[in-house]
């Protein structure tokens, strides 16, 4: 029954004309199915951007031949239609066969033609070529396309910019999007027509809007160049007026006895709460003043640093009323919740096995009046050691513990408004604990960081002080043993770090048209450089402050990635990522800190390997699992991903993944270095498929990895791929994508 089911699946995968004689009676006409959608002889229009404005079109078809949804949706046939199975079949999973109709497909020619017109290519012509099979049920389309000459813009003119002075005419002129000699194209002049909106509402016309622009285009005869005329006209130019501040409780109604009101500088702040909130910060957010110019990005600014105040729920600027050439505005802030208890479990796999990591924590968002947050948090993780109880290191078998956790107790303050409005200074204060053999490691942690926002698109992170204590042991152990993995970097000492950090993240995710999602994270940490320039590190001996070592090395990484939209519900994406690790002065022949390292393995890495498993170099199995946990100095990752969506769960869409991860760490020099010589034979290779099944939080992730080169086994055995089996996998879950 079973082979039969599989069977029917696959050959109905195949083609959408199979088994329509079990739907459509003799006697009915059948209807003709798309077998393929060809498109032949565009050039100035991508083939995915034709065919998204086409309502006719072939089913998701992939290798040339193969399509499954549509077999899910055939498969779903065999159950009754009142059946909640042929629903979840036919419409949750598969995908019903595309139907050809020559009206629909007229109609897509029609749309076809306005969109190259719409490019500057206003002579394209189509000719479709329609192929059937033997009973008409199946038919091939080719549409040929002559795209012909495109439309050249011959001139452009603007009339009623004359209030405009010389200079500012200029740069009106500079900042265009279309130009003479370019290609006439309909986007093009819409995008002019909403730059010279934007052109004039930050010079004063706060009224300005489309309907006050008209355009005259004027083709030749051939169509093959144009004239073009925009007629401007101006609305009544403004200074922004008096300023009112409204402040909301969420869960009471405005009224006089908690009406606290205050005016200063043009700006009036009424405070409808019982919460103090000092009415300087929300005049400091606010990026405008009475009888400014008014402009729509001081709004847009000043809606930005109301927001970064973190004590809003929602911020709105209303126009009130127009007197004397000056515009008066409303700001409605509303309030959260200024006590927030947060309880939160998170589950992952690391190490091979469930890991629970419950936590708690407190934040006042308020806490005296100025924004300033506060918070408290407590978190732990606890994993039972399901695998082996012992592993071998140097010859002699560690005993592992039973159960492997963490614990880590967390103080935070923050302040807005440092030096700027877009500047968050935070403190903070930490104490963690981790046990997983064979080291046992404590660390306290002080820092001060300040939180930079250039734009919605850029956050620059600056630590300049953090200073952290770490203290690892190695219980259980004997000395050969602990000799060993402290001539591989576990420190014999009390070390501590005096870092400053730079980090740079960029992501265009709040860009609303983006063609493509793009991520860059890049992190420049600078240990021991303090102590030694105000004269802890001179002398001789190793670099000691208050009789304590501190570590000296710099430490670089960058992580880029970019998701490529390829369909309407597929998306190519791929991630590189660089580290590299290396002490400096008097810790130059030491080894790095540990807790400093890069990994390679595991959910977010290289996905056939466990948790942090991987390395470094072409470290030999047998002793991978307690050398890899030490980490190593160099990274190198690149991981390729193709994300399908075609069904949604929770109303979030869910669907598949087929990926591939590359990549290791390397020591700096020694036998596991990094050399260009040995570098393809030490490099880790995996390739899997993952499901997605989208939350409100996020895609649950399911990732099932299989090893195609292991570089820690010999040489001869290190391709996998014959030795696979359908259970040899290595299984990742966690919450959200990879990357």
């Amino acid at each position: 029954m079973l082979a039969n089911v599989l069977s029917f699946l696959f050959l109905s995968s195949l083609s959408p004309a199979l088994l329509f004689a079990q739907v459509f009676p003799a006697s009915a006409p059948k209807p003709t199915y798309i077998d393929r959608l060809l498109i032949i002889g565009n050039q100035a229009l991508k083939e995915k951007d034709l065919i998204a404005e086409m309502r006719t079109r072939e089913n998701t078809v992939y290798f040339s031949f193969f399509r499954p949804w549509v077999g899910l949706y055939q498969f779903g046939k065999i159950f009754p239609d009142s059946s909640s199975l042929r629903n979840f079949f036919q419409n949750t999973l598969g995908e019903a066969p595309a139907e050809y109709d020559s009206l629909v497909f007229q109609d897509d020619l029609a749309r076809l033609s306005e969109l190259y017109a719409a490019n500057g290519y206003l002579s394209a012509t189509f000719r479709p070529m329609l192929e059937y099979n033997s009973d008409s049920s199946l038919v091939t389309i080719r549409l040929m396309i002559d795209e012909g000459e495109p439309t050249v813009i011959r001139s452009i003119e603007y009339v009623g910019i004359e209030p405009l002075d010389k200079d500012e005419r200029e740069l009106f002129e500079r900042e265009a999007f279309i130009h003479t000699g370019e290609v006439y194209a309909i986007r093009d002049m819409l995008r002019e027509r909403a730059r010279i909106v934007t052109f004039f509402q930050e010079r004063g016309y706060a009224f300005m809007s489309p309907d006050s622009i008209r355009a005259e285009v004027r083709l030749s005869d051939n169509n093959r160049s144009a004239a073009i005329r925009f007629f401007i006209h101006l609305p009544q130019q403004l200074r922004f007026g008096e300023i009112t501040a409204v402040i909301h409780n969420p869960v009471q109604p405005d009224t006089v006895s908690t009406l606290r009101r205050s005016i200063e500088d043009g700006i009036q702040v009424d405070v409808y709460s019982e919460q103090h909130i000092d009415p300087y910060l929300i005049r400091r957010s606010i990026a405008y003043r009475p009888d400014y110019l008014s402009s729509l990005s001081a709004k847009r600014e000043t809606l930005q640093q109301l927001g970064l105040l973190g004590i809003f729920e929602s911020a709105t600027i209303r126009d009130d009323s127009v007197r004397n050439d000056r515009l008066y505005t409303t700001i409605d802030l509303q309030l959260l919740p200024r006590h927030q208890i947060k309880p939160e479990l998170r589950i992952d796999n690391r190490n091979n096995a469930p890991n629970f990591s419950p936590a708690i924590s407190y934040l006042n968002r308020n806490m005296f009046g100025g924004a300033e947050s506060f918070t408290f948090a407590v978190s732990g993780g606890f994993q039972p050691n399901l695998g082996a109880r012992t592993q071998v290191f140097s010859g002699e078998e560690i005993a592992l513990d039973p159960i492997v956790y963490n614990f880590d107790i967390r103080l935070e303050y923050g302040v807005p408004y440092f030096f700027s409005p877009r500047n968050r200074l935070i403190a903070l204060l930490q104490y963690s604990i981790l046990q997983d053999a064979p080291r046992r490691q404590q660390s306290a942690l002080l820092r001060f960081r300040s939180q930079i926002f250039p734009n919605a698109f850029q956050q620059i992170t600056l630590d300049f002080l953090e200073v952290e204590f770490v203290d690892i042991q190695l219980p259980n152990v004997s000395d050969v043993v602990r000799e060993d993995l402290f001539n591989r970097g576990v420190p014999r000492t009390f070390p501590r770090n005096i870092s400053n950090r730079i980090d740079f993240f960029f992501s265009n995710l709040p860009e609303a048209r983006r063609t493509l999602d793009a991520r860059l994270n890049a992190t420049f940490e600078l240990s021991g450089a303090l102590p030694y320039l105000f004269g802890a590190g001179f002398g001789e001996g190793e670099a000691q402050l208050l009789g304590l070592r501190y570590n000296q090395f710099i430490r670089l990484s960058a992580l880029g990635s970019l998701g490529i939209p390829v369909s309407g519900n597929s998306q190519i994406a791929f991630k590189i990522f660089v580290g590299y690790l290396f002490p400096y002065a008097k810790s130059a022949g030491n080894p790095t800190p540990l807790e400093r390292r890069f990994y390679a393995g595991g959910p977010n890495s290289l996905r056939g390997w466990g948790f942090n498993l991987l390395g470094p170099g072409n470290n030999p199995a047998d002793s991978a699992l307690a050398v890899s946990r030490l980490g190593s100095d160099i990274k190198l990752e690149f991981s390729l991903e193709q994300r399908i969506s075609f069904f949604r769960t929770f109303g979030y869409p869910s669907g598949i993944v087929i990926f591939f991860d590359v990549g290791n760490i390397w020591a700096r020099q020694g036998e596991n270095a990094l050399a260009a010589a040995t570098f393809f034979e030490q490099i880790g290779f995996n390739t899997g498929l993952g499901f997605r099944f989208g939350t409100p939080i996020g895609p649950l992730r399911l990732d099932f990895a299989y090893r195609i080169y292991d570089p820690s086994l010999p040489l001869v055995d290190r391709w996998q791929i014959q030795k696979w089996q359908l259970g040899s996998f290595q299984f990742n879950f966690g919450i959200g994508e990879a990357f």
